[in-house]
């Protein structure tokens, strides 16, 4: 074989490749842009109720350690379950 047909043999490879990755990489139920619906306020809104969220789980694992603490009941296993298995 010569070479420039080991040239062509990889240049179509590539675009075979590339095409069927761009197919593969297509999402039916992908959501087309609407700047209408896709607005700051409506991020901000989200990256609100995120923030609202996080505070919350990290107030009840505070909460959670303040009374076991309390009744001397925090071992250091349990604190490390606490920290790592419930994320």
């Amino acid at each position: 074989m010569s070479s420039t047909n080991k040239i062509l043999l990889a240049g179509a490879a590539v675009l075979v490749i590339g095409g069927a990755l761009w197919f593969l990489s297509q999402d039916s139920e992908q959501i087309k842009f609407d700047p209408k619906l896709h607005t700051v306020e409506e991020l901000r809104k989200i990256v609100h109720e995120m923030f609202v969220e996080g505070a919350t789980m990290y107030c009840q694992k505070l909460n959670i350690i303040k009374n076991l603490k309390q009744n001397n009941e925090l071992t250091k296993v349990t604190l490390e379950n606490i920290k790592y298995k419930h994320r």
